[in-house]
């Protein structure tokens, strides 16, 4: 089944600034590759990251893993700076200094009986530990980006106990598709297979290590106007490829609509079941045929107005979204959508929300999702695109690393009436449509 992950497109985006890093632009290679590779080999080449060994390679044939060890430690040096020489020899079949010094800081760890087989060639699910293992290099730590449970592969049995952790996150992460609904994790790979595998991780480096360093230029490219609190979030999301299109260039401190919470809702519902959905029924609403907001209207997580239309383009207030994203999480079986024992006794404005929102609100309070701003949940407040994200991403997160499923995620059901007494997405006495604010409202710290 498809993936939703758009990391090679993001990198085509961070391209430019990640040549910084490189002091001079390399010559392209006399290496030969396949007509759909060749581009991209060319231009992961102009970042320095084929290595000497490969420039005049065949890169359609397998990758030996001492070949993969220098590619490795290309992509390493690039960001953290020359490897010193190890006097060490970790290896009883190799004295390569190269590989040595992939050992050193832990890019390899060899074959577990002294021996490192620089000559075999290297299977996918060993690719999969060296990506993650060079992310964790460079200090990345799990939990970082969300893990996928790999039910869309078939063939996810065939990965080894040792691998399973680092093909969930590098699956997770958009660093590993897949061929369709298969890992093939015993196979080995074509040497510009690893090349651009390895070129995603560290794009994808590249960019968490500025943020974690606070420099935040790539992301500011993408969406203007982002908060220092909601790099972190935000950056995860858009390496998975779960933000919409249409928020890329878009200023993120504006409110966001409920046509644009549709589309982030089915994204990370599509995520998550590996599968990419299209409506079976027509448009439940007079004023929208819009296939996301259908969809999201069969999982149940959007109701429309109560007087059959949407109104695609209202913004949704804070309280409105609370209720949308309980929503989204009893789409894919959260059995729960209220924490009667959260009091929200921290948050003064806590008697301020409407009664369909108190439920979703405590449940949100309660498992960290929602944090509010200087005490105040701000309920009636347009909630804007940036928050709108952190939160659904907050969501999203607990579900795949917090809270175990219970069953698969249903398929789309009829989208049923709303119940006019009992307001859901949102109230209908909710203020309409106005115009798009330019205020940046301050948030710091907040959701």
């Amino acid at each position: 089944m498809p993936k939703l992950h758009k990391l090679v497109k993001k990198a085509l985006c961070l391209i430019c600034a990640a040549a910084v890093l490189c002091s001079a632009v390399l010559p392209a290679g006399a290496y030969s590759a396949s007509n759909w590779a060749k581009e991209d080999m060319d231009k992961i080449n102009s970042l320095g990251l084929i290595p000497e060994i490969l420039q005049d390679a065949d890169l359609r044939r397998n990758v030996t893993r001492k070949e993969m060890c220098y590619i490795a430690v290309a992509a390493y040096e690039k960001i953290n700076g020359s490897i010193p020489d190890t006097d060490k020899t970790p290896f009883t079949d190799t004295t390569d200094q190269t590989i040595e010094n992939a050992w050193s800081v832990c890019l390899v760890s060899g074959m577990g009986d002294g021996t490192y087989a620089p000559n075999d060639y290297l299977t996918r699910q060993q690719l999969f530990v060296m990506i993650i293992n060079f992310l964790e290099c460079v200090g990345w730590k799990y939990g970082t980006g969300s893990q996928s449970d790999l039910v869309e592969f078939q063939d996810a049995d065939r990965i080894s106990s040792w691998a399973m952790e680092a093909t969930r996150n590098a699956v997770g992460l958009g660093l590993v598709n897949g061929d369709g609904s298969r890992l093939k994790p015993r196979d080995n790979t074509s040497i510009q297979e690893a090349l651009l595998m390895y070129y995603r991780t560290y794009t994808y480096a590249v960019e968490w290590k500025a943020i974690q360093e606070g420099d935040s230029t790539h992301l500011e490219q993408r969406y203007p106007g982002i908060s220092k609190w909601a790099l972190a979030e935000i950056q995860a999301m858009d390496s998975m490829g779960m933000i919409p299109t249409e928020l890329c260039g878009k200023n993120i401190t504006a409110p966001m609509t409920r046509r644009e919470m549709c589309h982030t809702a089915v994204l990370a519902y599509e995520h998550i079941i590996g599968a990419q959905l299209a409506p079976s029924v027509s448009s439940p609403f007079t004023d929208v045929n819009d296939p996301d907001i259908t969809v999201a209207a069969q999982l149940g997580i959007v109701s429309g107005m109560g007087d059959g239309t949407f109104a695609p383009d209202a913004y949704i207030t804070r309280e409105q979204f609370f209720k949308l994203t309980v929503n989204f999480m009893n789409s894919v079986g959260y059995p729960y959508s209220d924490e009667p024992n959260e009091n929200l006794s921290a948050f003064s404005d806590r008697d301020s929300g409407s009664k369909y929102a108190k439920g979703p609100t405590q449940l949100l309070v309660s498992l960290g999702i929602v944090k509010g701003a200087d005490g105040r949940l701000n309920y009636r407040k347009d909630i804007s695109s940036q928050e709108a994200l952190v939160l659904f991403y907050r969501a999203y997160d607990y579900l795949l690393n917090e809270w175990e499923f219970m069953h698969e995620p249903e398929e789309p059901t009829e989208p049923t009436e709303p119940d006019p007494t009992q307001p859901t997405d949102p109230a209908p006495t909710e203020p309409p449509v106005k115009p798009p604010s330019d205020e940046v409202v301050s948030q710091e710290g907040a959701d």
